[in-house]
């Protein structure tokens, strides 16, 4: 802990020009800013306890299009705590942000490994394994017959 209630400074810069500063802390809330994002586009902030490569990185809070200033409870991060902004964006659509898809699947958000069209994030968030294309395994594999439900409902039918 810095002097004056602040954390000690982990401001990070990019190439880019986009950089987080902060964290501060007052009134019970960690202050952080990002500076230089395209402010067309959201992004996110992320936490975790230390910077070894083997502790995930967890959402902290969702931004907003245009958003740079985040205010977080500190009774949600007592330890020591290392902030990133990532892009909120989901550019490649599959329901997984391109922040997360990096920061918490470790995978590129735009890869699709087996090239069936599904990311490789989004099959990580749905249980399934990156490297099976899944197309053609569903087409040389279907379902059992019995997995199957169909309902056509008559006018006087219920289905219940």
């Amino acid at each position: 802990m810095g002097t004056n209630g602040t954390l000690s400074d982990a401001s990070t810069n990019s190439a880019s020009g986009f950089f987080i500063t902060g964290p501060v802390i007052t009134n019970s809330l960690i202050s952080l800013s990002i500076y230089g994002q395209d402010p067309a586009m959201p992004f996110d902030i992320y936490a975790r306890s230390n910077l070894n490569s083997s502790t995930a990185w967890s959402l902290a809070t969702n931004g907003t299009i245009g958003q740079t200033n985040y205010l977080l409870p500190v009774s949600q991060y007592p330890a020591v705590q290392f902030f990133v902004a990532a892009s909120g964006a989901d550019l490649n659509l599959d329901g997984i942000s391109d922040g997360a898809a990096a920061l918490i699947w470790h995978v590129n958000p735009f890869v699709s490994t087996s090239g069936d069209g599904l990311s490789d994030a989004w099959k990580l968030a749905h249980g399934l394994i990156p490297a099976i294309n899944y197309q053609f395994y569903y087409q040389t594999n279907p379902p059992p017959p019995s997995a199957i439900l169909i309902l056509t409902p008559t006018n006087n039918s219920v289905i219940q």
